[in-house]
């Protein structure tokens, strides 16, 4: 028999463990996790609450966890108990027998602590930027669904009436490439625009500060040479991953690795090469900073003009992720 624990501290090294074998098996989707890194991103975080990090034992050893926590509100400036978050049970590979009923009781268990604080709407997999906890952890981005290979645990979902909410793609590029491709459009553009980086001057929300407390930004900002307006045409945020993961170089990692938060052109100056142009700035920009370094991000299956211009611009497309919402009475 098995039983489901809340988290305390003195199980750390228990959550490490499942975490740990799992992010060994999908080193492309989990990120590896040490002490530091779970006291300074999950435990640390002024929004952690230890009754919604569970933990299934079978004779006192570890074998799953999954974690529940809440949404912020409209303007981001508190918690909000109405939306529910159900990140996906991590199993270890060594129990594949029993899998789906570990799963089951621990996604049962997770959703009478989001009752209990009274949330009657939940989304399984993570939900973007109203995802309080792992991000740049799980799938390398904002969590924002359930992998796509884990077959499984969406067949479970569905089963126990979670209905298919959205699809995201997952990008990734690996800087530098063997070539840049500067194309006429780009040339074109760049004779007319400057680009500026600094450290992100917009205010933070509250809830921004505590889901990106152990990250770092960096922004660009594309401007007309004339001197006629001070408002950008363009923009692009990097959030800098490599101290989340490793903040004392316990993991020793080869290369950085960023999130590309957003890239974006005013409607008005669309399809002129900026965006491209923006983008191999950013990238080439940093890596004269971070040397080579992996960007990871994901776009929604409904943005098909940002997708189509991540491939032009030498991305990847390395899976989809799929999230989930339930609506209790």
């Amino acid at each position: 028999m098995f039983k489901v624990r809340e988290f305390s501290n003195r199980l750390v090294d228990d959550w490490l463990k499942v975490w740990g074998d799992q992010a060994a098996r999908f080193p492309e989707f989990l990120a590896p996790v040490t002490r530091q890194v779970m006291e300074t991103q999950i435990l640390g975080n002024f929004l952690f609450d230890p009754a919604g990090l569970l933990i299934a034992y079978e004779d006192d050893e570890p074998i799953g966890v999954i974690h529940a926590a809440f949404g912020p509100n409209a303007d981001g400036t508190d918690l909000s108990h109405q939306v529910g978050i159900l990140y996906p049970p991590v199993i270890r590979s060594d129990i594949a027998v029993r899998r789906g009923e570990v799963a089951r009781a621990l996604i049962e268990a997770a959703e009478n602590y989001l009752r209990g604080r009274g949330s009657r709407r939940w989304y399984a997999g993570g939900y973007g930027n109203s995802s309080p906890f792992y991000t740049g952890l799980y799938g390398w981005t904002n969590p924002v669904g359930v992998c796509d290979e884990d077959t499984e645990t969406i067949e479970i979902l569905r089963q126990m009436g979670y209905r298919d909410d959205r699809v995201s793609r997952r990008f990734r590029m690996v800087w530098p490439p063997s070539r840049v491709s500067i194309t006429p459009k780009i040339q074109e553009a760049s004779n007319h625009v400057t680009i500026s980086r600094f450290a992100r001057q917009s205010e933070p929300s509250w809830w921004e500060s505590n889901i990106y407390r152990n990250f770092e930004s960096e922004e660009w900002n594309v401007f007309f040479r004339d001197g006629l307006n001070d408002d950008p045409i363009a923009g692009a945020v990097f959030r800098q991953m490599t101290r989340t993961c490793s903040p004392r170089g316990e993991i020793e990692q080869k290369e950085s690795r960023f999130i590309l938060d957003y890239i974006a052109v005013v409607e008005t100056r669309l399809r002129r090469g900026i965006a491209s142009l923006l983008l191999i700035f950013a990238l080439a920009d940093l890596e004269r900073t971070y040397g080579r370094f992996t960007v990871d991000t994901v776009v929604g299956t409904d943005d098909a003009p940002l997708a189509s211009f991540l491939r032009a611009n030498g991305f990847l497309e390395v899976g989809t992720v799929s999230s989930f919402r339930k609506v209790v009475s």
